[in-house]
């Protein structure tokens, strides 16, 4: 069957200069767009109005309305609403050159806590949700305290401040042992009574765990310290 001549025809930005060699028995034809550039298009696309340029016009809807390569964008071809945005979050300084995996675009915010930048995509703007990698960022069900201050608190019934102000009271180190926090590997430990829940002072892991294997009472010490005035191999070795 013989093709339809296209020859001279004009379909949008492109003008059909002679025919080109068939593709998967179809009718192709050589075209040149308006913009100069050159390109094979079939007989059928061209009729339809499937393609319409060497695609420059693409190219430039691309730049008009902000999209990706790939026609994604934050609401879906319409221009970036957030490239304005001073809010809550911060301001916009800028968008990265990726997109997130359904399209959206990734905006480039200057952090009104830190200072640091950020990437946000529209709904993080829309609806305030803040970057976690942002050095000030409180969970949305943060108490209000900082969390060593809201553990000690719940778990001994004082502050992170009076925990300092008692450590300073005892020199800077265990009560028992006085080894500054400087030279502990662990981390210091508030003794309590286990009776009462009182704290009595703050104790390098070594002292409290001792206080426990001798019973954590004043019997217990007394026999320790019985044992070291008086070693029982001495009282043996005089005996015999």
């Amino acid at each position: 069957m013989t093709a339809i001549s296209e020859i001279g025809n004009k379909y949008a930005r492109l003008k059909v200069l002679d025919r080109a060699p068939n593709k998967d028995r179809k009718a192709m034809w050589r075209c040149v767009c308006d913009c100069g550039n050159e390109k094979i298009v079939s007989g059928t696309h061209l009729r339809t109005g499937h393609v319409s340029s060497c695609g420059c016009y693409h190219s430039e809807i691309v730049a008009m309305l902000g999209r990706s390569n790939k026609g994604k964008s934050d609401r879906r071809g319409k221009p970036r609403k957030y490239l304005n945005y001073v809010g809550v979050l911060g301001k916009v300084v800028g968008v990265t050159n990726r997109n997130e995996g359904n399209g959206a675009v990734q905006y480039l915010v200057e952090c009104s806590k830190c200072g640091e930048t950020h990437t946000r995509n529209a709904k993080h703007l829309k609806q305030g949700q803040e970057s976690q990698e942002c050095s000030m960022y409180k969970p949305p069900n943060w108490s209000g305290l900082e969390r060593q201050d809201n553990i000690i608190r719940k778990q001994y019934g004082i502050s992170m401040q009076e925990f300092n102000e008692l450590l300073k009271h005892q020199g800077g180190g265990c009560a028992i042992c006085a080894k500054p926090i400087s030279a502990l590997r662990r981390r210091m430990n508030i003794d309590h009574c286990h009776e009462t829940n009182v704290v009595r002072g703050i104790l390098c892991s070594g002292c409290n765990t001792g206080l426990g294997h001798l019973g954590d009472n004043l019997d217990g010490l007394q026999r320790a310290l019985d044992y070291l005035l008086n070693p029982p191999f001495q009282q043996y070795a005089l005996a015999r």
